[in-house]
């Protein structure tokens, strides 16, 4: 495989992308049988992952593959090949607990975080992100884990 070329190639993505996407190719590289993956190599090697790091695996694959065969060969997989993703149940806190939480704070700006948290629904280094910039006359402008803004 050619790992170490593809990995100049996504020089834009984030480092824990990139760290991410070199460790499962490097993990297929070691269970393959040729110079590159057969499709049912990489289903296999897919296949032997739990839902939860499937998706992971299965995007550096994706990329691997579209690099390696831009427009001549689309990536052979599609939605259902692969398992269905098991059922999540969402755990939520309660804005009771969260008022809780604010009047325990001593400091100002413990309260502050904790308000500020739950009611933009930011996770911890989201929030940490927001510099004056972020806050505008509309509301504050939150980038995302994907580098999306809400």
């Amino acid at each position: 495989m050619q790992i170490k070329q593809f990995m100049k190639t996504i020089e834009g993505l984030s480092d824990n992308t990139r760290k991410a996407y070199e460790q499962s190719l490097w993990l297929l590289n070691g269970d393959i049988q040729g110079d590159e993956p057969t499709e049912k190599e990489m289903q296999k090697f897919l296949n032997s992952y739990s839902p939860s790091s499937l998706y992971r695996h299965k995007a550096a694959l994706k990329a691997y593959w579209e690099w390696r065969h831009p427009k001549e060969e689309p990536w052979p997989f599609n939605s259902r090949t692969f398992r269905a993703p098991r059922e999540i149940a969402l755990r939520y806190v309660k804005s009771d607990v969260v008022m809780k939480m604010v009047e325990k704070a001593t400091k100002p700006e413990d309260r502050m975080f904790c308000l500020t948290l739950f009611y933009l629904g930011c996770r911890i280094h989201e929030i940490r992100l927001v510099d004056n910039e972020s806050i505008t006359d509309a509301g504050v402008v939150v980038k995302t884990k994907g580098g999306n803004v809400k």
